[in-house]
C-alpha cells in the first residue's frame, strides 16, 4: 500500500550518504577521500564486470544495471575514457564474479551488511574472518533480513520550482513506488522494492526528473548510538578494514 508520507528526507538515505552524527560525519569525510583514490574506482569496475557477466551485455543501452553503474562512475568523476576501457576489458574477462551478502556483528551492538563480489563464497569469507578475529567480530547470519529493510532509494530534483509533495505523489503511484518523501532542500526521494528499482528509476527519468543519486540500501530497523571517542575510533577502524577488503563493494550498518 502506498504511504502518503510528509516526512523530510529519508533518515536512512541521509545517514547512509552523509548524516549529522559523529559516525556519519566520519563516513562522509572518509568517503570524500576515498572517491579520489583508485580503490573506490576498482570496486565500481568489479561491479561493472560482474553485471556484464550476469546480464550478458556490455552495452549500457541494453543493460539497465550496467547503465546504473556507468552513471555512478560518472558521479564519482571516473573519466569517460576509463569507463570505455573498463567496459571493453570486462566484456573480454573470463573471471566469474558472483555477488554474496555477508553479515557481521561488530562491537557495541553494531551490525554490518557487506555486499561482496568474489569468485567463491569461501574466498569471500576468508578475508572477513581475519578482520573478525582482530576486532572480536562474529558472523551474524540473517540480520540483513531480520534487522534491516532492503529498499531502493531514488533522490530527484523537482520538475519545476515550487513543486509540492502532493504533486509528486501521483507520479510515484504511476511508476510503482512504495513511497515518496520531501527533503528540506526541495528534493524528493522515491522508495521502492529492490526488484523494481531499475525499472522505476528508468520510469522516473522518463517523466523528466533529474536523478541526483540512487542506489539499493539495507536500512536498519533501529540504530545504535556510539558516544565515546574510544568506541567511535574502534568501530571506525573495523569499518575501514572491511572497506579495504578488495571483494567488499558496499557496506551497510546500523550505527546512529
Amino acid at each position: 500500500m502506498f504511504k502518503r508520507s510528509h516526512l523530510s528526507f529519508l533518515v536512512s538515505l541521509s545517514r547512509n550518504m552523509a548524516g549529522h552524527s559523529k559516525w556519519a560525519n566520519i563516513k562522509h569525510i572518509k568517503g570524500a577521500k576515498d572517491s579520489e583514490r583508485a580503490d573506490l574506482h576498482m570496486k565500481l569496475f568489479r561491479q561493472i564486470k560482474a553485471v556484464i557477466k550476469e546480464q550478458g551485455s556490455s552495452d549500457p543501452k541494453q543493460n539497465i544495471k550496467l547503465a546504473h553503474l556507468v552513471e555512478q562512475a560518472r558521479q564519482h568523476n571516473v573519466p569517460v575514457e576509463k569507463v570505455h576501457q573498463v567496459l571493453k576489458s570486462a566484456a573480454q574477462s573470463q573471471e566469474d564474479l558472483k555477488q554474496y551478502i555477508l553479515e557481521v556483528r561488530g562491537p557495541k551492538g553494531t551490525f554490518f551488511v557487506l555486499e561482496v563480489l568474489s569468485t567463491s563464497y569461501l574466498k569471500a569469507k576468508q578475508g572477513i574472518n581475519t578482520i573478525n578475529r582482530k576486532f572480536n567480530g562474529s558472523w551474524a547470519d540473517g540480520v540483513s533480513n531480520n534487522l534491516f529493510n532492503h529498499k531502493g532509494l531514488i533522490k530527484v530534483s523537482p520538475l519545476s520550482q515550487g513543486q509540492t509533495l502532493e504533486q509528486v505523489l501521483d507520479d510515484a503511484i504511476n511508476v510503482g513506488a512504495e513511497d515518496v518523501t520531501a527533503e528540506e532542500e526541495g528534493h524528493f526521494v522515491f522508495t521502492c522494492n529492490p526488484r523494481d528499482f531499475f525499472n522505476i528509476r528508468r520510469a522516473i527519468n522518463q517523466l523528466g526528473y533529474n536523478v541526483i543519486e540512487s542506489d539499493l540500501h539495507y536500512i536498519p530497523l533501529s540504530r545504535v548510538l556510539i558516544e565515546s571517542e574510544e568506541d567511535i575510533a574502534l568501530v571506525s577502524k573495523l569499518y575501514s578494514k572491511l572497506e579495504e577488503e578488495p571483494d567488499v563493494v558496499k557496506i551497510h550498518d546500523n550505527i546512529e
